[in-house]
């Protein structure tokens, strides 16, 4: 028998913030958008709004409505344990002007939005609540610019819907809960918790298992690494191996991840000749969000069960690491040539990735002497092609130059073959020679003005195959602006 629920007569209450008698113009009903469904599967939650006014009302609706909840849904269940449906991850372009829509609403007429949420077993209590506190609308300005602006017609006001109750049947297959902090600092641990559930509807248990992680961002792909039950936790695995399953409590098997120990394997190359490489999470992915996909696999190759998780990554500490100091200065070479110098300033020896050419190591911020408040230029390149090229970038900080300045050793003077990690002495330093003017198409209408340079370090591997003391150095360095005078011609 299906599992039932009862959806109760709307009440309203309303409390505006602005306009009492405009919020109670308008009604909010909440319920389920179709009867309820098993706990492995997404509960249909519907939210209509009506207009019992004698006048049209505006109101705003947010910007990829249909992936953003609205209006705000909450669920409670008898233990007091909430769920509250969340925006799923996505990527759009930036739109100019209105962000969102104002959505028309004639007197008598009616408007329904559904959201769709994983909801636990339970017997769960639900409501919605749509609050427009003042008569403003978000307005997309160029520049990833937004502000503000008044739309003197718009309805204020809150509105809460009546309470209505359903019920969520048990699971009768293995389900993963997995969650990950908000936010990952790289360097730290990135900390994957929660648990395996094997109801007993799911039939036995394999006897052994092994977790496959799929883990990447839009921007930089993805690559698997695999976990294995050591006896005592879920340690990486250089390949898929299936360990002995740990016992459950009940029907739960608590889960720990630490995904920054894993190397990520991904292949790369054409069709014709690939080439496999391991990589540490601060390699694989950029700043900002990204995602992950963790799978049971068992000693047949079937998968028994999956979950998806999404976080986001702060590549960078907010402090520059200590003992390092990044210099660029003139070279002897031509007035154009620049040496950057990496400098260990501390007492103590100084572990750092040996070359400064590779990428995502070193960077520069230029700008033009008489006009210092200007965009700056940097430069990044594509690791693929043989090419740099310049681009345009805000002015250096820390939250965009792990990401915005890097290009490929191809452009500096490469020295001899070395090791990918040095041991910098006390006051011992590290120097590459740069020509600023391959990275421009017209250097003499570019570069023959008087110039301020910027040098930039920065280091988002952790070193996970050296276990040498001390660890690799990770972190951003922006130097001092150099001067450079004008060429005359």
């Amino acid at each position: 028998m299906p599992p039932l629920h009862f959806a109760l007569p709307c009440l309203l209450f309303a409390a505006s913030f602005a306009s009492r008698a405009s919020a109670q113009e308008l009604e909010l009903e909440a319920r389920l958008g179709a009867p309820a469904r098993p706990a492995e599967e997404l509960q249909l939650l519907r939210a209509t709004l009506r207009n019992r006014g004698d006048r049209p009302l505006e109101i705003l609706l947010p910007e990829h409505l249909g992936l953003v909840p609205f209006p705000a849904w909450e669920l409670r269940d008898e233990s007091g344990r909430t769920v509250r449906p969340e925006t799923p991850p996505f990527q759009s372009e930036w739109k100019l002007g209105l962000q969102g829509e104002v959505l028309k609403l004639a007197p008598g007429a009616e408007q329904s939005f559904d959201v769709e949420t994983v909801v636990p077993p339970g017997r769960w209590r639900a409501r919605c609540v749509l609050a427009q506190e003042r008569a403003e609308v978000p307005w997309g300005k160029p520049g990833f610019r937004e502000e503000l602006r008044p739309w003197p017609t718009l309805w204020t006001g809150r509105v809460e819907s009546a309470s209505f109750t359903f019920e969520v049947a048990a699971y009768r297959a293995p389900r993963l809960e997995l969650a990950l902090p908000e936010r990952v600092t790289l360097g730290g641990t990135c900390l994957a918790t929660g648990s395996l559930l094997w109801p007993s509807a799911a039939g036995p248990r394999p006897a052994r298992l092994a977790l496959r992680v799929n883990l990447g961002s839009k921007a930089r792909g993805s690559a698997t690494a695999f976990f294995a039950w050591d006896g005592a936790r879920w340690s990486p695995s250089p390949e898929l191996h299936h360990g002995a399953l740990p016992a459950l409590d009940g029907e739960r098997l608590p889960l720990a991840l630490d995904l920054a120990t894993a190397l990520y394997e991904r292949e790369r190359g054409s069709a014709a000749k690939k080439s496999l490489e391991r990589l540490e999470l601060g390699e694989l992915l950029d700043d900002g969000w990204f995602y992950a996909s963790v799978s049971g696999v068992d000693q047949h190759g079937a998968v028994r069960f999956h979950g998806e998780l999404t976080s986001s990554l702060e590549q960078a500490p907010s402090a520059a690491p200590s003992g390092l100091a990044i210099a660029v200065r003139a070279s002897a070479r031509g007035p154009r040539y620049l040496e950057f110098v990496l400098r260990n300033t501390s007492s103590t020896p100084r572990r750092i990735p040996a070359d400064l050419g590779v990428p995502n190591h070193l960077g520069f911020a230029l700008r033009f002497a008489e006009d210092p408040s200007a965009t700056h230029w940097s430069v990044i390149s594509d690791a693929e092609a043989s090419h740099v090229r310049g681009t345009h970038v805000d002015p250096p900080s820390l939250a965009v130059l792990p990401r915005s300045l890097s290009w490929s050793s191809r452009a500096f003077e490469r020295s001899s073959a070395a090791p990918t990690e040095v041991l910098l002495a006390p006051g011992s330093e590290l120097t590459r020679t740069l020509d600023l003017r391959a990275f421009v198409h017209d250097p003499q209408r570019e570069l023959d003005r008087a110039l301020l340079v910027q040098a930039i370090w920065s280091n988002r591997r952790v070193g996970l195959e050296s276990a040498a003391e001390p660890p690799l150095t990770i972190g951003v360095l922006v130097g001092a602006e150099l001067s450079l005078p004008a060429i005359a011609r």
